[in-house]
C-alpha cells in the first residue's frame, strides 16, 4: 500500500533506482500525478491507494523497469504505477499547469500533483464513474459551487444520454453529504 508514511520513501527509492543505470546518465523525469497518491502527496488524504496514476508522460521503458523492480521491493502490483487517466487532462483548463505543485524532487525524478480545480473535477468523475470518492472529494473541502462546476464538465465526458441525469444526482449525494441543499 501507498501511505502518506511511505510515499516519499517510494519516490526515493524510484530516484534511486533510476539514477543506477548508467545508459540513461543525464537522463530526468518529471511524472504529473493525480488520484490518491496525489491527495497523500499533498498531506490532503491520510488514507493508502493502491497505485499512482500519472497523467504525464506517457511512462517509457526505463521508468517501467525501474518501477518493477521499486513495486517488488515495497509489495506493489506490477501496474502499481500506470497512465490510466491520461486522458482525463483532455478536460482540463489550458492553464492546469501552472497550478502543478511539487512533491518530490530527487536527482533524476521530480513528481508533481495536479492543482485543486483539477483534483476536484477528477475526484468528481471518479466518483460518477465507480463512487468510491467521496471521502476524498470531502477532503478537499470544495464549495458547491465548484462542485456544480465540476459536475456540469464530467456531465459532457461520456455520450450516454443517461450520464448527464447520473453526474446531477452524483452532484446531488455530494453536496447533501457536505450538508448544503442544492438549488
Amino acid at each position: 500500500m501507498i501511505e502518506q508514511t511511505n510515499i516519499k520513501q517510494i519516490f526515493a527509492d524510484l530516484d534511486q533506482q533510476l539514477g543506477g543505470e548508467t545508459s540513461h546518465m543525464g537522463t530526468t523525469w518529471r511524472l504529473i500525478i493525480c488520484g490518491g497518491a496525489a491527495l497523500i502527496s499533498l498531506g490532503i488524504r491520510s488514507t493508502s491507494t493502491v497505485d499512482i496514476d500519472v497523467l504525464e508522460p506517457d511512462l517509457d521503458a526505463a521508468m517501467k523497469q525501474a518501477a518493477a523492480i521499486i513495486g517488488s521491493k515495497h509489495g506493489l502490483a506490477p501496474d502499481w504505477i500506470n497512465n490510466g487517466p491520461k486522458d482525463l487532462a483532455i478536460h482540463f483548463a489550458k492553464d492546469w499547469h501552472q497550478r502543478l505543485s511539487e512533491v518530490f524532487r530527487g536527482k533524476r525524478l521530480t513528481v508533481q500533483a495536479i492543482g485543486r480545480p483539477e483534483l476536484i473535477l477528477s475526484k468528481v468523475f471518479a466518483e460518477a464513474d465507480r463512487q468510491e470518492d467521496l471521502d476524498d472529494i470531502l477532503a478537499l473541502q470544495p464549495t458547491p459551487i465548484e462542485i456544480e462546476s465540476a459536475a456540469r464538465l464530467v456531465a459532457t465526458f461520456d455520450g450516454h444520454p443517461d450520464w448527464p441525469k447520473h453526474v446531477e444526482r452524483t452532484a446531488q449525494r455530494i453536496l447533501k453529504r457536505m450538508n448544503i441543499r442544492s438549488p
